[in-house]
């Protein structure tokens, strides 16, 4: 008697992307290590030796929340991000040292693309809500609060 198991979900990058194949890949592996939490991590599916699908976990989805400041003064040198699926303290401490990836679109096109990247890192926990500081090469512009970073899992420990 042959088992049912869940079937692969949609790719998260839509159906015309690069990462989807458009046909079901198969049953699924989840990954419990990273998933204990509920957090929604995204990436892309692949089959393994034995016929299962397994997600290869890229990052989790953050979002810019604004600077670092005291009552008067804000200090744009450090940002802070609130990571998706992250409550509190404790489960901020898994993302100190990631990587972070804020991508933009800009009106000049350089070697034929508008896409640019700032990159940065978690530095620290703020408060107790599961919001990080983060440190970024270039500091954030004010127009990126309220939007998407990619918060990378990597590099890793585990």
């Amino acid at each position: 008697m042959r088992r049912s198991l869940p079937r692969l979900a949609k790719s998260p990058y839509g159906s015309g992307s690069a990462y989807s194949s458009g046909a079901q890949l198969g049953p699924t592996k989840v990954l419990d290590k990273v998933l204990t939490s509920g957090q929604y991590v995204y990436g892309i599916g692949a089959i393994c030796a034995l016929g299962f699908a397994i997600f290869a976990c890229l990052f989790a989805k953050g979002r810019v929340t604004g600077f670092k400041r005291g009552k008067r003064n804000q200090r744009v040198h450090t940002s802070l991000v609130q990571i998706e699926g992250v409550a509190n303290k404790e489960e901020a401490q898994f993302y100190l040292g990631k990587r972070i990836a804020y991508v933009y679109t800009a009106q000049r096109a350089i070697k034929g693309s508008k896409v640019r990247i700032i990159w940065g890192k978690v530095t620290r926990s703020h408060g107790n809500s599961g919001m990080v500081r983060s440190k970024f090469r270039q500091n954030l512009p004010a127009t990126s609060f309220g939007h998407s970073v990619r918060v990378m899992l990597y590099p890793s420990v585990l």
